[in-house]
């Protein structure tokens, strides 16, 4: 597939229920680089509604979903799992053209959309954001 919508390299920070799946239907679609940011690690309670198995337990969710990515021969080219929590600019190892943030709290969307914000000042390019979240039956995308 060959499309200038597909040539954006793009950065996921959560990779929660909404993040996971997004990020995996981008790597269908042939994103061709995917950085895959979250510090926590899969706990029983990402197991509904996420790509995540019980034999994931305990391990990284940027580990986890980059192998499951990787696996599943999808036309992504490269993907960087980074375990790290983004809360300053030094946090994104990559500036990328789209970013798809999905953590939990409003508190941390707000910092790495600062730190987003200050990376593109500084190098002077566009970025664009899809900021998500879903709770219970609520889902909001903005």
């Amino acid at each position: 597939m060959n499309s200038e919508i597909l040539s954006v390299n793009v950065s996921g920070i959560g990779l929660g229920h909404l993040g996971s799946w997004t990020l995996i239907g981008l790597s269908q679609l042939g994103v061709p680089e995917l950085y895959l940011y979250d510090f926590d690690n899969v706990e029983d309670r990402n197991l509904s509604g996420t790509p995540y198995k019980s034999d994931n337990i305990t391990k990284s969710k940027a580990e986890v979903l980059k192998s499951l990515i990787e696996e599943s021969n999808h036309e992504t080219k490269f993907v960087q799992a980074i375990n790290k929590k983004v809360s300053k600019p030094d946090d994104l190892t990559e500036l990328t053209n789209f970013y798809i943030i999905s953590t939990d709290d409003l508190k941390s969307r707000l910092e790495i959309f600062r730190a987003i914000n200050s990376n593109h000042k500084k190098n002077k390019k566009d970025g664009f954001l899809i900021d998500m979240r879903s709770r219970a039956k609520i889902s909001e995308v903005y």
